[in-house]
Order: C-alpha cells, then structure tokens, then sequence
C-alpha cells in the first residue's frame, strides 16, 4: 500500500470527524467540557483493543508516566478544539489548528534543543 493513500485517507478521516465534532456540539451536546471528557472515555475501549492485540507489553515507569501525560494534553487539546468550533464554523477553525507543526518546531527548539539542518528545512518549508 502506498504511503500516500494512507496519508490521504488519514487526512480525509480527520475531516470527516471535524464535521461530526461540529454536528455532534451544535445539536446533541453544547457544553464543550463534557463533549471532551465523553470523548475520553469513549477511546478508553479503544486504547484496551491495541493492548490486547500487542498482548499487553510492559513498559518502564518512565515511559508508562510520558505515555500518561501525551494521552492527558491529547485529551485537553481538544477543549479549546471544541470551544473553537461552538464559537464558529469548522472550515475556519480547523485551519488555524494546522499551526501544530510549527508550534511544535518552536517548542522543540527551545525545549529539546533541535535544530533543522538545510535539507530538512528546505523538504519542510516547501
């Protein structure tokens, strides 16, 4: 399988969900908080299935504590997410969430203390 059907299904699967998010906050669910902590709980059966089908394997308390946390601040991204779309159309909004990459260019430079060299900032501002 291509890499790129793949790429394009990802990102047409990740619209499909911006719409129902919208559909779901403006008729079924108006208060944003809750919508997020449903959300959670609604991957929770999810996250069970991939452990079952990786047989459960066992990871340090270190990396099970990062594991926790990437999963905390994936959850508490989506409450401006979900305020964003209440306040105004998807089509607007989730444009501006394509910030992401370069948000996390900044952070890692400053953070992690990496650094772009000429062909990968080349491959990524084209």
């Amino acid at each position: 399988m291509s890499w790129i059907f793949v790429a394009i299904a990802a990102s047409a699967l990740y619209a499909i969900s911006n719409f129902i998010d919208k559909f779901i906050i403006e008729k079924h669910i108006k208060n944003f908080v809750t919508l997020t902590i449903i959300g959670g709980f609604v991957a929770l059966p999810f996250a069970l299935v991939i452990l079952v089908l990786r047989h459960f394997p066992t990871y340090q308390i270190n990396q099970t504590v990062l594991i926790i946390l990437a999963g905390i601040f994936m959850e508490l991204a989506l409450l401006p997410y979900f305020k964003a779309i209440s306040l105004d159309d998807v089509s607007t909004v989730v444009p501006v969430f394509q910030l992401i990459p370069i948000l996390v260019f900044i952070i890692s430079f400053f953070l992690l203390g990496e650094k772009l060299n000429s062909s990968q900032f080349i491959s990524w501002y084209s």
